[in-house]
């Protein structure tokens, strides 16, 4: 059982059939949901409930999605909720797109949904929510601590005299300690930023200032450091505060040495980071979000290119080896098991591909319903490229075959594979897909088709290129639509 029960979450949506869907699969990741079939009552019951997140539908009679969007984030009581637009993206314009995210919302999730994309698209949100709220919180209460700090500053001045100039224009912690470790002063600012009620209870409970730091050795890298250089600045550490709360200081230290430059005591100021090291950790994970999305849909190559703000990315590429693949008997397994034993034996067998692929340094290009399509040979040339597809081609077979196998129930594929010339891009502006097109991708994908189940159907481009190394027979004529018919082959084994 997960931890979700701390999330609700709203769905407008006037299609009973929807809300009934989402609900059921929003409940079984343990979400509380909560259901409107209309703009108005889904305003009222968003402002009664105070969800987490809104899923919300863009086209329904009388207000629609855009109007009930802009009415809940011109609401004190729900402008900072997030809010996820339902659409068909065959039925959405670009301009509609850009209407809906300058009304706030914060993504689109197409219809008809993916339970497995709705579910990670809503995690993501919601983690974000909560970042932002923790960072709320901690800039509420740094605020409150700088106005007590500024009421209190002509107290501190009177009472740290060796620190007088200092204190006037600051409100860091300041102290001092003697080699031994023993603090000899500090200033108000820095008990409150240690969590103790005055100087006396910080002296009297710290007995070493190793105590304070997380990791005790983190004090003996400072003092290391100031023996060589004098002063440190920027020397950032965890440290507990007094009821066990662990915070992140910056510290500017100095020695202090007499005439003959034998060391005195150290000095420092202290200033508590912990806000912006929230911050840089929220501004971190989202970078490596975007940057991990963007891998997992498309190749490295490309990724960085766009990252680069390329706008348009095509290609034309030669020698390009193209895979097609069926799974053969799936559509009968399903009938023996849930959609949620599909989608998960869908990942593990595409997840198995996947890692074939990796090892091959091929390129997986998508995945369609139960076919898969990888192709070697770009975006990177490479002169072995039909090998390489001829040898994920005969483990895949042996992949699915020890599958079924596991299951209980016959599987196998279905492959078509051909070499050519294929022109590749990006496509889309909201959601990036990496696609090829050209007559090469036509009869990989045709020569799939005719295969029998078991079979791996292979052009005569690919058995020049083969015969060398693997065992191929002759096939069949098929016809090619646009090219007329052909002579297949069948690829049998490696003949070593």
């Amino acid at each position: 059982m997960n931890d979700n029960r701390q999330f609700s979450i709203l769905i407008i949506d006037d299609n009973l059939n929807n809300l009934k869907v989402i609900s059921k699969l929003l409940s079984e990741e343990d979400y509380q949901v909560f259901s409107a079939k209309n703009g108005e009552s889904g305003i009222q019951k968003a402002e009664r409930t105070r969800p987490d997140l809104i899923l919300l539908d863009v086209r329904m009679p009388g207000i629609d999605g855009f109007e009930t969007c802009r009415r809940l984030k011109s609401s004190e009581l729900t402008k900072n909720i997030p809010i996820i637009f339902l659409t068909a993206i065959s039925n959405m314009q670009p301009v509609e797109k850009v209407k809906g995210l300058n009304l706030g919302a914060v993504d689109f999730i197409s219809k008809p949904i993916q339970n497995e994309e709705v579910v990670a698209r809503i995690k993501i949100h919601l983690h974000l929510r909560s970042l932002t709220q923790q960072l709320q919180e901690q800039n509420a209460k740094l605020q409150q601590e700088i106005q007590e700090r500024q009421q209190t500053e002509q107290a501190l001045v009177l009472a740290e005299k060796r620190y007088n100039k200092l204190v006037k224009s600051s409100i860091e912690g300041l102290f001092q300690v003697n080699i031994s470790g023993q603090y000899l002063s500090a200033n108000t600012a820095l008990v409150r930023l240690l969590g103790y009620d005055s100087l006396k209870d910080l002296i009297t409970s710290i007995k070493h200032i190793s105590q304070l730091y997380v990791l005790p050795q983190r004090w003996q890298e400072l003092i290391d450091t100031l023996e060589s250089q004098d002063e440190v600045s920027g020397f950032e550490s965890l440290v507990y505060q007094k009821n066990g709360k662990a915070i992140w200081i910056n510290e500017n230290a100095r020695a202090i040495r007499d005439a003959t430059e034998k060391l005195l005591y150290y000095e420092a100021t202290v200033t508590d980071v912990t806000i912006q090291k929230l911050a840089l950790e929220a501004l971190t994970f989202e970078k490596d979000r975007n940057e991990q999305l963007l891998l997992n849909i498309l190749p490295a190559r490309i990724a960085r290119r766009l990252q680069q703000e390329e706008t348009s990315i095509a290609e034309r590429f030669e020698n390009v080896s193209v895979l097609f693949a069926d799974l053969v008997g799936f559509t009968e397994f399903c009938s023996t098991i849930s959609p949620k034993e599909q989608v998960s034996f869908l990942n593990r067998i595409f997840g198995q591909f996947d890692n074939l692929a990796k090892h091959y340094q091929l390129e997986t290009i998508k995945t369609l319903g139960e076919s898969y399509l990888v192709v070697g040979g770009l975006p990177v040339a490479r002169s072995d490229a039909a090998v390489a597809i001829a040898h994920i081609a005969l483990e895949m077979q042996a992949t699915t075959a020890q599958i079924g196998e596991t299951l209980g129930f016959p599987l196998t594929l279905r492959i078509g594979i051909h070499t050519g010339s294929v022109v590749a891009g990006v496509v889309g502006q909201i959601k990036f897909s990496y696609d090829i097109w050209g007559e090469t991708v036509n009869i990989a994908r045709q020569l799939e088709r005719t295969a029998q189940p078991g079979e791996i159907q292979v052009t005569p481009q690919i058995h020049d290129r083969l015969r060398e190394e693997f065992i191929l027979e002759a096939g069949r004529r098929v016809a090619i639509d646009g090219t007329g018919e052909i002579s297949t082959f069948l690829l049998q084994g490696r003949k070593s």
